[in-house]
């Protein structure tokens, strides 16, 4: 890696071997500081590649913390680099000369501009797109799509369930459609569930029907053998077919019972396995329909942060030097001036700056270049949500 700045790769002491002339070393130092923008571009790739589920790092620390101590070494070679021309110290402690120092923020922001852009912009879209979770406006558009979604997911997935439950009532059935109907559920979608409720209510009607023919019949077979019993004890003088009649008609009803207590038994249990069936069905279905509208909002988002982070580029490329003045005025206001005649900086005050994982510094010097960390709302303005929800 240091073969980029001067010395024989893998020979650390070889850093401090500087070239014959200036000319040289000040290469030596702008290619330092295009080295840490490319790492840091790396580094912002990789954790963009890494799967959800994957660990972030051996010991947890915060991704910009890991950056950080990644980027330190050659952060610290970008800092001799610039020392090396003039070798100033004051007691004891190493800094960066004025004219180093302008040197310094020229190659940071100017001199290699399209690495430093690329790195910010794959900044900012990290920033914005991890930070959403915890911005208010943001977890609250979230909310209320997967809320959205989800509830027309189960709306489906309950009418459905009505119109599969063959032994469901048509009372019950009827609600399930006039659910589905103050749901907004679309027509297509319920005119399966009508269909089938105008089937229900056609058979059970002509159940009902069936059933009084069959009851009415069997009162007037009973009322005739009643009769008939009624003249048979008259004629022998006693009550016995009258009591043998009754005792069959005991006898059935208790037959009876038991068969239909049976059905009811099994019917119950069949209800309760189907219900715990549908349970788990439901559940299964609220879980995907949740991490399907999550995983839409969050594309839907990124992509809104896409554009987002492109204009703050378009709008950086009119006002590039006005801006890098204001990002020079920001970046030396965390410096202490070791001289009387401009800006100089220590090692320490250099990792301030640059230090992702406190990022409040780094993060003011970018806001000055055009690019904010906390454009949320101008994310939340690009997001398509409706349409794309009308799509599918």
């Amino acid at each position: 890696m240091f073969a980029a700045f001067g010395g024989n790769k893998g020979d650390i002491g070889s850093v401090t071997k500087t070239a014959g002339n200036d000319a040289e070393k000040q290469k030596a130092c702008s290619a330092a500081v295009a080295q840490w923008w490319l790492e840091l571009q790396h580094q912002l790739e990789a954790e963009s590649n890494r799967k959800e589920d994957a660990p972030i790092n051996g010991n947890s620390k915060p991704f910009l913390l890991e950056t950080t101590d990644a980027l330190q070494p050659l952060l610290d070679i970008a800092f001799f680099r610039y020392w090396d021309m003039d070798h100033a110290r004051e007691n004891g402690e190493r800094y960066i000369t004025v004219e180093q120092s302008h040197r310094l923020l020229n190659d940071l922001l100017r001199t290699n501009e399209g690495a430093a852009i690329t790195a910010i912009k794959d900044y900012m879209k990290y920033k914005m797109c991890s930070g959403g979770k915890d911005h208010e406006g943001v977890s609250a558009k979230k909310k209320e799509l997967v809320d959205s979604r989800v509830k027309a997911a189960m709306d489906k997935f309950d009418l459905a369930a009505a119109v599969g439950n063959k032994d469901i009532s048509v009372e019950d059935l009827e609600a399930a459609v006039t659910k589905a109907k103050e749901a907004k559920m679309k027509e297509e979608e319920i005119k399966g569930a009508e269909d089938a409720l105008a089937e229900a209510k056609a058979a059970n009607e002509k159940k009902t029907k069936f059933a009084k023919d069959n009851a009415d019949k069997e009162t007037e077979r009973k009322t005739k053998e009643d009769a008939k019993a009624k003249e048979k004890d008259e004629k022998d003088g006693n009550d016995e077919a009258t009591k043998k009649i009754t005792a069959a008609r005991t006898n059935d009803e208790a037959v009876k019972k038991t068969k239909e207590d049976k059905a009811a038994a099994d019917k119950a249990e069949a209800d309760k396995t189907a219900a715990e069936e549908t349970a788990t069905e439901r559940t299964k279905t609220e879980e995907e329909a949740t991490k399907a509208a999550e995983a839409f909002f969050d594309e839907q988002y990124t992509a809104a942060v896409d554009e987002t982070v492109a204009e703050m580029e378009k709008a950086f490329s009119k006002t590039k030097f006005c801006n890098r003045q204001k990002a020079s005025s920001k970046f030396f206001e965390s410096t202490a001036s070791k001289a009387e005649d401009g800006p100089t900086i220590t090692q320490n005050e250099l990792n301030k700056i640059m230090h992702l994982g406190e990022c409040e510094k780094f993060d003011a010097l970018c806001t000055e270049l055009g690019f904010d960390a906390n454009s949320f709302d101008a994310a939340l303005g690009k997001l398509k949500l409706e349409d794309e929800a009308a799509k599918e």
